[in-house]
């Protein structure tokens, strides 16, 4: 065999490889994690109802856990990921952070893991951490910022 036909048979196996394994990761991370449902009337357990609501496509659910002055900036219409044209909704993952309260006011930081296969030499999975601003408003936790849906999920 010629060492060009060889080259290319081991450059194709490789990257097959890559391929396959790259899928298994990302369809066997997403898959829903059993935890335990924090308390509803903690800044946790908004954030936390926020992207269940988010994940079962619920979007009336999760903008009943934004503010009043954040549901103005991102509408229901911004919840739905089909309203950026994506065919299919993105894979992603949550793990709540450290929360801070003061008073009316808390923060909660979330890390938010996106799974895309771009191409075989990305690395499938993007994560970044956001901080989640809330407020106490009727006994309730109401998230103020972020208020943008590309913001939440780290598509700039």
């Amino acid at each position: 065999m010629k060492s060009s036909s060889r080259w290319l048979l081991v450059s194709g196996t490789a990257i097959g490889i890559l391929i396959i394994a790259a899928t298994v990761l990302a369809l066997t991370m997403t898959g829903e994690k059993s935890g335990t449902l924090l308390a509803a009337d903690t800044p946790g357990g908004t954030v936390q109802r926020f992207f269940l609501a988010l994940k079962a496509e619920d979007y009336a659910q999760a903008n009943s856990y934004l503010t009043a002055e954040t549901q103005i900036t991102m509408s229901l219409g911004d919840l739905d990921w089909s309203y950026y044209g994506y065919q299919e909704k993105p894979n992603w993952q949550v793990t709540l952070g450290k929360s801070t309260v003061t008073a009316n006011e808390a923060t909660m930081d979330v890390v938010i893991d996106n799974f895309r296969i771009n191409t075989p030499f990305d690395n499938p999975i993007k994560s970044h951490t956001i901080t989640f601003h809330l407020k106490q408003q009727e006994n309730l936790w109401k998230i103020y910022t972020p208020n943008d849906l590309w913001q939440i999920f780290g598509y700039y």
